[in-house]
């Protein structure tokens, strides 16, 4: 039996509902950092304050007092434009609240209209082990979220108490503002949850109590402003505003700066710094994204005036913002000077490998090419990817010795590190001589480069902390340790800004450098399924194979063929001379193969389909426009969006950074220079296997030699892009072509095949169909029939209450098809039926099948694609076009794909043969078996993956399905895009006329 819960601090009034009943009575509180907003009349600045906070913490809790603005609907609004919905409480406290002072006073402390109750109440929402103060017109910056981030976890268990400084900003209109860095404004924000933390009354306003023991923590300056608006009464919360500085100094200093501002005489207040933001950009955007960030440091100075900051230093500040943005222009001049020089013997030093983001694109200097010694070069890094300073604390602050493995695309980054670490740019085979390292970093751009760096990292000696740096992701990756690892004690990982993410693993003793990133990068993606049978060695600059954990770097071909190397390779990728003739292997009983395809596919390498895929495509906006990606009149690679030029290097080929920058456009249009350009070509082929429509008039030679015949005419093909359908057609006939091509796993069975090494390929699948229609009969045998590019299909036929013609039925799916014919008895369950069709079924995967819906040609190869690049454990399509017979009608319904998802349609599901054994297969149910089915998938934990549904048409009649929907409920004009009257399905199903 469940014992009541009492309130802790029953109000006096009796109101029911806001008595406070703290968390911890109804069990342990979960892990993380809840911020506590407790507000009235803050609409006008939520779509500040909001956004940055629900990204530095695990929960956000606002309390709306009584407000007439609108304040909770646009906290609402504003949680939902971030995708934060689910990490947002919006609660109300209706009664007046005591204004400080003189009321605050004159309330006793557990009524609803004291200070103290209310805050009380307010966080007794809170479900985290750590809560936070914060109002509602205190804005974070960028450092301030990345701060406040680390918090949450590095406070566990620590009962520290955290002061955060906060920056007055006083906004004369949208361009102008004062900034006060006169005084320290600071007081504890941060605190454990418990009964030793809660909030008590004090004379002038509520005081949160904590134990003498609790450590003190005080965070830097410039984490955050505090707005005032000089068109409002900052002080209507006051019941008077006679301070005085033995009272509330810090008030009467607030009032003084106010006074002072209004009656125009700020020059005159030391500390006050007047801010102007450039023309377009508001002044809060301006000092929390520029100004603040770029300041000197320390903001408030002590010893100066009130203790601000000088005029001089207020002009330094100014100076510096300058010196920054020369240094950068400077930069990029002799970049673009270093890149018109032939002759430049270091030409193929590797550089940033920036792409073009949707809000522009990167372009980072080689580093002899920017000015300066090493304070001007990292001001000049800092200043392009502020980011990058988190980084630099990060390492400085991480136990010593570090040891920093640098991605080659990211040298520039050197100058950043300080020189207490040991840092290494890769590739290498060694490492630093010394002991154990405190920390072992990889700094990678991408999941992409991170999975073909991790196979080549050198050996290193243990650490219990792992740490990995993507510079150009959207993600953090975490991380499941093995079980023959020591215990992790804790895992961070999180976003460090819209293009950089941090993991760090912490474990109680060290584990190996090499296998944990390894591990990192095989869990960056879903399902990884290593070499499939073929072990590969890489020389040179080659392109290593995408997250091979067993690759490895060779600095001579011939060692290849070592004698003493007890697990040789079978192929030996080198961009050097390919001619090499290896002897014999002991182990292999034959010789390990130089790839010597310099031209082709092949010569693109493999490509890595779990990054480089149609996840997340979709329609556009109706006012989309085309890119053009290519070689400008100038010689450079680049992309245009929106008529903006932005310079890339494609030397890796298509990046997640660049497909997130072409996602929103209608097509991409290529121009193509005269002479051979690998990295393009790689691009190009890297963008088609993602579905990004692509478009050209030709393919020169070098490229379709390189592309294929496939890709080549599925780019060329002309096509309406504005029509939303031809649009999402063309994309899928070329990331067809390219997923084919250029995956690893087709790269890895052409290269296995080439060399006589049996490699995994394509699995096997079987068909399951159940049906009761003798009238359906040759219509759905035809449908499996039809189905091409695969490497053998079997048919497990099941027909429910009839006897079937075998040799008829035989002659229907034709002598590359499999037939097993199971008759089943009409009074047998459906779940039975195809329980019993799929223990009979001889396949790796099985996909059900109905008797009634058209499936194009591609469909069983394309939920195959679909599995291979989403790793799920079931995949299918939607029901995306349906005909509804009644009506003779054709509609497509809004129904998204290319997304991991709760529903597929049930005649599409395709699944590892033996995954659905565990689940206990099809259940003994005569009706929703597809639902049923589902729902134990997703129960168990498994994945789901809705591909394309293009391929496929849902036939609706008056009766005889198991999904019992009426033909009204296909016709609600919400659930429909398009419709068109008779069978109307897409060009991609290539309806046969027998199947009219």
């Amino acid at each position: 039996m469940t014992a009541e819960i009492t309130a802790d601090i029953p109000n006096r009034e009796g109101h029911e509902g806001f008595d406070v009943v703290w968390p911890w009575q109804e069990g342990p509180l979960k892990p993380g950092l809840t911020c506590v907003f407790r507000v009235r009349n803050e609409a006008r600045n939520l779509p500040w304050v909001l956004p940055p906070m629900l990204e530095a913490v695990q929960h956000v809790v606002l309390v709306d007092n009584m407000s007439d603005d609108g304040t909770g609907e646009v906290a609402l609004e504003v949680a939902r434009s971030v995708g934060a919905e689910d990490r947002f409480t919006l609660a109300t406290y209706p009664f007046n609240v005591s204004r400080a002072g003189a009321e605050h006073l004159r309330t006793p402390a557990d009524s609803v209209h004291s200070l103290t109750h209310f805050y009380n109440w307010s966080f007794s929402h809170v479900k985290t082990a750590y809560s936070m103060k914060w109002d509602g017109d205190m804005v974070l910056t960028r450092e301030g979220v990345a701060a406040l981030s680390d918090l949450s976890w590095q406070l566990e268990n620590s009962q520290a108490v955290v002061a955060v400084p906060r920056h007055p900003l006083t906004v004369v209109n949208e361009s102008e503002a004062w900034i006060d860095l006169g005084m320290k404004f600071l007081e504890p924000w941060v605190y454990p949850m418990g009964p030793e933390f809660t909030f008590v009354k004090a004379f002038e306003w509520e005081v949160r109590e904590f134990p003498e023991t609790s450590e003190r923590i005080v965070l830097n300056d410039g984490l955050c402003v505090e707005l005032k608006w000089l068109d409002q009464d900052e002080f209507a919360h006051w019941t008077d505003t006679d301070f005085g500085k033995a009272r509330a100094p810090r008030k009467q200093r607030e009032w003084e700066v106010d006074r002072a501002i209004r009656e125009g005489r700020a020059n005159a207040v030391p500390g006050l710094v007047r801010i102007v933001a450039p023309p377009g950009v508001h002044v809060v955007d301006h000092v929390t994204d520029t100004w603040l960030p770029e300041a000197e440091r320390p903001l408030v100075r002590r010893g100066r005036g009130a203790g601000g900051i000088s005029r001089a230093a207020a002009e330094t500040v100014q100076a510096t913002q300058a010196a920054a943005a020369s240094a950068v222009k400077a930069a990029d001049q002799a970049a673009a000077d270093a890149d018109d020089d032939s002759d430049d013997e270091d030409d193929d030093t590797p550089a940033q490998r920036g792409q073009g983001g949707q809000g522009g694109g990167r372009r980072e200097a080689k580093i002899k090419d920017l000015p300066g010694g090493t304070g001007e070069l990292t001001d000049a890094i800092l200043a392009r990817s502020p980011h990058v300073e988190r980084l630099r604390q990060f390492v400085r602050n991480s136990p010593a010795p570090a040891l920093v493995m640098l991605h080659p695309d990211l040298e520039y980054l050197r100058p950043i590190f300080p020189e207490a670490c040991d840092l290494l740019v890769l590739p290498a085979h060694e490492v630093p001589e010394g002991g154990r390292w405190g920390m072992i970093m990889l700094v990678a751009p991408d999941r992409d480069a991170l999975r073909r760096t991790c196979p080549a990292l050198p050996p290193t000696r243990g650490s219990q902390r792992i740490a990995l740096w993507l510079d150009e992701s959207d993600r953090a990756i975490t991380l499941d340790p093995r079980s023959d690892w020591p215990v992790m004690t804790h895992l961070h990982a999180r976003r460090i800004s819209r293009t950089a993410a941090l993991t760090m693993a912490i474990f109680g003793d060290p584990v190996s450098g090499h296998a944990a990133l390894a591990e990192i990068a095989r869990q960056s993606v879903p399902h990884d399924v290593g070499n499939r049978g073929l072990r590969v060695a890489v020389h040179g600059d080659a392109i290593a194979p995408p997250g091979d954990v067993n690759a490895v770097r060779i600095d001579e071909v011939l060692s290849a063929a070592d004698p003493e190397r007890d697990v040789p390779p079978d192929v030996v990728l080198t961009d050097g001379p390919r001619d090499i003739v290896l002897p014999e292997h002991p182990v292999l009983g034959r010789a390990p193969v130089v790839v010597d395809d310099t031209s082709g596919p092949l010569a693109l390498g493999p490509l890595d389909e779990r990054i480089l895929n149609p996840i997340g495509f979709g329609p556009v906006e109706d006012d989309a426009t085309n890119a053009t990606l290519g070689v400008q009149e100038d010689g450079a690679t680049s992309l245009v969006i929106d008529g903006q030029l932005h310079r890339v290097e494609l030397g890796r080929g298509a990046t997640e950074a660049l497909v997130r920058s072409l996602r929103p456009a209608r097509g991409v249009e290529l121009t193509w220079p005269e002479t051979e350009d690998r990295g393009l070509a790689r691009a190009v082929a890297g963008l088609a296997m993602t579905g990004v429509p692509l478009v050209t008039a030709t393919v020169p030679t070098w490229a379709a030699d390189l592309l294929g015949p496939a890709v080549s005419a599925a780019i060329t093909a002309e096509v309406d892009l504005a029509d939303r359908l031809a649009r999402e057609e063309h994309s899928i006939v070329q990331r067809r072509a390219a997923l084919r091509e250029f995956a690893s796993f087709g790269w890895r069975s052409r290269i296995g095949a080439a060399v006589g090494v049996r490699v995994a390929s394509q699995p096997s699948v079987s068909v399951v169909l159940a049906t009761k229609r003798p009238d359906r009969l040759d219509f759905a045998l035809r449908q499996v029939a039809r189905q091409r590019g695969l490497d053998g299909l079997e048919l497990v036929l099941a027909p429910h209450g009839f006897d079937v013609d075998e040799a008829h039925a035989r002659k229907i799916l034709g002598e590359d098809k499999q037939l097993t014919l199971l008759p089943q008895s009409a009074d047998t369950m459906f779940g039975d039926v195809l329980a019993a069709a799929t223990t009979a079924a001889s396949g790796d995967v099985v996909l059900k099948m109905d008797d009634d819906d058209w499936y194009g040609p591609d469909l069983v190869a394309d939920l195959l694609l679909a599995r291979t690049y989403s790793g799920a454990d079931l995949v299918g399509t939607p029901a995306e076009f349906v005909y509804l017979e009644p009506r003779d009608l054709t509609i497509r319904r809004n129904d998204p794909s290319e997304m991991y998802a709760k529903f597929v349609a049930g005649g599409t599901m395709m699944m590892e043969k033996g995954t659905l054994r565990s689940l206990g297969g099809f259940r003994q149910v005569r009706k929703y078996v597809d639902a049923t089915l589902l729902s134990d998938v997703l129960g168990a934990g498994l994945s789901l993956y809705r591909t394309q549904g293009l391929g496929y048409v849902f036939r609706r009649g008056d009766a005889g399905h198991t999904w019992e929907a009426s033909v009204d409920f296909f016709l609600d004009p919400d659930r429909i895009q398009a419709k068109w009257d008779g069978l109307r399905p897409s060009r991609l199903l290539e309806l046969d006329p027998a199947d009219l």
